[in-house]
């Protein structure tokens, strides 16, 4: 975009307090108004309206055929920028996505929203070479382990199907098939 048309935003801290940081942003309706008429030029190149060529479309029409949805575009553009350029001047490291909320606006007038954000504390930089690690050892007994080994293959063992007339042996496992009846009358479950 042309320097000259840019309006500057204005930010200030409302809130700093431990990891939180709030900021009300406002954004100048000229450069809203700016970004508008610019986004309604690009779709007014494309835009087919019966009696214009492309590109022929007086701003007038584009205006009321599209201004509503462009504006909407362009107001959640303005603010996603906006609190981008919050964060990357301020140099914060956001840990969760920002608590956006409009506070205030009108068509041709300013925008206004706060922003609530949660940062990342600061690392102190830390001598890797000062640091000492104990590994502990523990002293497994083989039966200990021989036991845990023989408990998961338990746990784990494959079954075989038997032959219908075989009765159920402890350790097998029995798939039971059942009609339940009360007073003479089938119930579900």
């Amino acid at each position: 975009t042309d320097k000259k048309r840019e309006f500057p935003m204005q930010v200030k801290e409302t809130a700093k307090e431990g990891l939180k940081r709030e900021y009300h942003v406002v954004v100048p309706a000229n450069d809203l108004d700016a970004k508008t008429n610019a986004r309604l030029q690009e779709v007014g190149q494309k835009a087919k309206i019966d009696g214009f060529r492309p590109g022929k479309i007086p701003a007038n029409i584009l205006k009321q055929r599209y201004g509503k949805s462009v504006l909407g575009e362009v107001l959640e553009q303005a603010v996603q920028d906006a609190s981008q350029k919050v964060i990357s001047e301020k140099d914060l490291r956001p840990a969760l996505r920002p608590d956006i909320k409009i506070t205030s606006y009108d068509e041709g007038k300013d925008l206004e929203f706060d922003m609530k954000i949660e940062i990342f504390p600061e690392m102190p930089e830390v001598d890797l070479s000062k640091i000492e690690v104990t590994k502990p050892v523990f002293d497994v007994a083989e039966s200990d382990v021989k036991e845990g080994l023989e408990r998961i293959a338990e746990q784990h063992k494959a079954h075989k199907p038997k032959a219908d007339s075989a009765k159920a042996a402890n350790g097998d496992v029995v798939r039971i098939d059942f009609k339940g009846m009360l007073d003479g009358v089938a119930f579900e479950g």
